[in-house]
This record gives structure tokens, C-alpha cells and sequence, in this order.
């Protein structure tokens, strides 16, 4: 499965609870060493974690507490390796990885620099805490493996939807204006399906840390990254449904662009706009939100013309029907009073609504509904250099 963006894209659903799809570091210039050094990581436990003594490096991991920059020093892409036979525990280490969350999601914490409060698949690698942080260096290990033996397929368009925090949004920013690279030091799953990556951009989605209100509180934001590269891996002979591609961490890409783009016109109308809104019908696109066979909803005149009369703009109307708090003279109880909230007239206008967004539908935590976010960011990456 893709995660975040694609159930591999975004490691992790609870991960991106506390890291968001698209956490990025920019690039320092450091000594680097290559990634098959984990095996020799040395591994002790310490108060409230554990201590990580690699490549002349050290590194805390613990809990809740991430660092993007925990892994800058060391280098996945070995190009030596391209073409060899995958091995067995190759073969093995790809089924796990892509079919499950219980191995891409520990593993997506420890890239974030952070210790795994639940190890999940890697409980098999009994006994200490030291003993499992190992046991996922090595799978690690053996996913960079495979990866770097299955063979280039020259430059893909690859796409990952999740959500990003705000500080993270905030330092690609800032590397697209002073045009400088940023890496993703973890594994990365994408797609080569572009509606495939939308589906992880809901609310379903959101970081635990703002559940249900992220963007109100400016705390993360949803987000659309599409990557141009030559150095994606072609997994979808392990996940085809997903059209799956693996990306290396520590991959340096450019920002070409970053675009905020709205998805509830409403947002933005004025109440002419509004107006116009009320005044037609508006035909569902599914027959989940059809009532007694009636698919098509609308107008409102009565609604259009008070909110002309009284400057309703979209926020002012979203504020209204969340609340149920419209002006005069509007007819009182036609919609404020609970006996209308779930009649048949009420709940036209609420499907109605549903329309409005631009974004394609998607699982929500209550089933297959509307993506809901006000807006989302689109993130244009590039190589920053040649394969």
C-alpha cells in the first residue's frame, strides 16, 4: 500500500499524525557516508531513549521528539549496485515494506529522528529497545538494497498528496526564494497516478497534533508534491494497484514553484457570487447523495435574495450555515429551527453544497464524501542534479 500519499506515500497515517507527508531539511554541506553503516550503528539505551553512535556521528532518539536532520550525514543512492539480482531477502524486504504499515511506519519515525513508541513489525526482533531500533537499520538496509539494484527508468512524473506543518512550508519557502536544494531523509512513496495522491489530502489525513482544524489553527496544511526525477524506483510489480514508486532518502531536489490553490470557491465569494450560486440547480455527481431518487437540487431564490440584501459574502455564508445564524429578514425557522435541520429541504442544500469543491471525492472518516479543506498548496520539485 501507498503511505500518506499513497498507502506507502507518506509512511505512515500515524506518523503523519506528528510528521506531516512532506517535512523537508535544507541542504548543509556535510561528510557524508554510505547508508550500509547502519549494520555497524553502535546502539544504547538511555534515559527516555536510546543513543546512536554511527559514521563518527551521534544521534538521541526519543520519543515525540523529531529531528529532520538526524540522518543529513548519510548517503542512499549507490549507483554500483544497479542491475544486480535481487535476492531473496530483497524480494522479502519489498512484500513487507509495500503491503503493510507495521514496517513503513517505524521506519518513517526513525527517519524523522524520532523514537517509534510502538515498533510494530519489528517486535520480532525481540528483547531490548536497542535490539529493535537495529532491526530497523537493517531492514533499512535492505530496502536501500533493492532499491538501488532495480534499474533506472530514466525521468518520471511522480506525485505524493499528505499534509505538511506549517514550519516545514514555511523552509520550502524559503529554499524556492533563495533557490537552494532540500532533501527528504526518509523513504518516500509516490505514484504515478495523480488522482491516487489526492486521496490522502482530507481531513481523514490530518496530523493528530490539529485533527479537524489544522488549517484553521496554522498549524499544517494539505498539500500536492509532484516530482520531476530520474531517480525514482519502479515498484508497482509490488503494487500495481497504487502504480507505486519508491524515492531514496537524501535525494536533493529544487523547488520550482509553490502555488496555493483554493478549493472551496466559497472561500473567495463575493455575494454576487453567492447569489449566483443559490439562483441555479446543481445536479449530483453520485447517487450517494440522492434523495428518494432526486439527484438534481436547487435554486434558492429566497436564500439569494437576503444575501444580496445583506452583503453575505462566502465566509460570511459558511459562518451562517455552520451556525444557523442568517439575518433578517429572512423567514425565521425556515432553516434556523431544528425541525428543518434533517428535513428533506435542508439536507438538498447541504448534498448541494458538497458540489462546490473542486478537489475529487474521497474516504472520509464517515465514508466516501468531499474533500473538505478550504485550500491546499502545489509543490513543484526537480532534480537538483543529473543522474
Amino acid at each position: 500500500m501507498l503511505r500518506s500519499c499513497c498507502s506507502a506515500l507518506g509512511l505512515l497515517l500515524g506518523l503523519l499524525s506528528a510528521h506531516p507527508a512532506s517535512a523537508v531539511r535544507a541542504i548543509v554541506q556535510v561528510k557524508q557516508c554510505g547508508y550500509k553503516s547502519l549494520l555497524e550503528a553502535k546502539v544504547t539505551e538511555v534515559k527516555g531513549g536510546v543513543k546512536v553512535k554511527v559514521c563518527g556521528e551521534e544521534v538521541a532518539l526519543q520519543k515525540e521528539q523529531t529531528q529532520t536532520d538526524a540522518w543529513r550525514f548519510l548517503n542512499w543512492w549507490d549507483p554500483a549496485q544497479k542491475g544486480e539480482k535481487l535476492s531473496d531477502e530483497d524480494l522479502k524486504t519489498l512484500d513487507d515494506y509495500l503491503g503493510d504499515y507495521q514496517f513503513s511506519r517505524p521506519m518513517g519515525q526513525i527517519g524523522h529522528g524520532m523514537l517509534p513508541p510502538n515498533f510494530e513489525g519489528f517486535h520480532i526482533f525481540q528483547g531490548t529497545t536497542s535490539a529493535m531500533v537495529q532491526g530497523i537499520f537493517k531492514f533499512e538496509v535492505s530496502l536501500g538494497n533493492a532499491l538501488n539494484r532495480l534499474p533506472s527508468m530514466g525521468t518520471a512524473q511522480l506525485y505524493r498528496g499528505g499534509w505538511t506543518s506549517s514550519e516545514q512550508l514555511k523552509e520550502m519557502q524559503a529554499a524556492l526564494a533563495a533557490g537552494s536544494a532540500i532533501s527528504f531523509p526518509w523513504f518516500q512513496s509516490t505514484t504515478t497516478d495523480d488522482s491516487h495522491a489526492y486521496k490522502f489530502m482530507g481531513r481523514k489525513s490530518e496530523p493528530a497534533t490539529c485533527a479537524n482544524d489544522c488549517i484553521g489553527k496554522g498549524e499544517a496544511f494539505p498539500t500536492y508534491l509532484t516530482f520531476e526525477t530520474c531517480y525514482g524506483k519502479n515498484v508497482t510489480e509490488w503494487n500495481a494497484a497504487e502504480m507505486e514508486w519508491l524515492l531514496l532518502p537524501g535525494l536533493r531536489f529544487k523547488l520550482a514553484s509553490i502555488t496555493k490553490v483554493i478549493n472551496d470557491p466559497w472561500q473567495e465569494a463575493t455575494p454576487k457570487d453567492m447569489a449566483e450560486w443559490l439562483g441555479q440547480s446543481h445536479t449530483m455527481p453520485t447517487k450517494d447523495w440522492s434523495r428518494e431518487g432526486k439527484m438534481t437540487y436547487g435554486p434558492w431564490p429566497d436564500i439569494a435574495d437576503a444575501v444580496l440584501a445583506h452583503s453575505i459574502d462566502g465566509p460570511a455564508f459558511i459562518k451562517w450555515f455552520k451556525n444557523r445564524s442568517f439575518p433578517e429578514p429572512y423567514v425565521k425557522g425556515k432553516w434556523d429551527e431544528s425541525e428543518y435541520l434533517y428535513s428533506d429541504k435542508h439536507m438538498e442544500f447541504q448534498y448541494a453544497a458538497y458540489t462546490r469543491y473542486k478537489l475529487p471525492r474521497i474516504s472520509t472518516r464517515i465514508g466516501a464524501g468531499p474533500n473538505t479543506v478550504e485550500y491546499y498548496y502545489r509543490i513543484n520539485l526537480q532534480d537538483a542534479e543529473p543522474c
